[in-house]
């Protein structure tokens, strides 16, 4: 009983917000660049954008332990994608949440981009990865409109292999001869 009561006190100690000073994919500074701050959240990380304030990522600190560094890093490019894509807007959060479908929309669209953008950086092996730790979690969804595992394992994966093609045409052309 005595453990359960330390539990549940450091359950609900608030974390003071601190920044984010670890690694995250290559080329976040010039892809993505924005802060990322550590606080408790309700989901394991979100894109914010307040009135007058500049866009900033917040991961749950749950996600610092080692074992997560690979979720940490595509959450953080999945929640860059929310800010890129102008969801976290005005617009865009009506958009979320009155649209037919605007969440899950939203929640694939910043999946592709997230899998297209860490495919660039060389990260294609551990991305599949988390493709398929959703993809076993199935067709259950947390609920209130967000895509399932197996929706968001297909959505990785079909962007991860548009952006193989689009690096090998890119490749292509660089050593076509007439583009000398």
């Amino acid at each position: 009983m005595r453990a359960l009561s330390i539990v549940l006190i450091l359950l609900a100690t608030p974390v003071a917000a601190q920044t984010y000073e670890g690694a995250t994919f290559s080329g976040y500074d010039e892809i993505c660049g924005y802060d990322i701050r550590i606080e408790r959240t309700a989901y394991l990380s979100e894109a914010r954008s307040k009135a007058g304030d500049t866009p900033v990522i917040v991961i749950d600190p749950t996600l610092l332990k080692p074992k997560q560094g690979f979720h940490r890093t595509f959450l953080i490019a999945h929640e860059c994608a929310h800010h890129k894509m102008a969801h976290t807007t005005r617009g865009g959060l009506a958009k979320r949440f009155t649209a037919r479908n605007g969440i899950r929309d939203q929640e694939m669209s910043a999946d592709c981009w997230a899998a297209e953008t860490l495919t660039r950086a060389g990260l294609l092996p551990p991305l599949l990865n988390i493709a398929d730790q959703f993809f076993r979690r199935g067709f259950v969804s947390p609920g209130g409109g967000y895509p399932s595992g197996i929706q968001r394992s297909n959505v990785i994966r079909h962007c991860a292999r548009i952006a193989v093609e689009k690096m090998k045409d890119e490749s292509l052309r660089r050593w076509h001869p007439a583009e000398r």
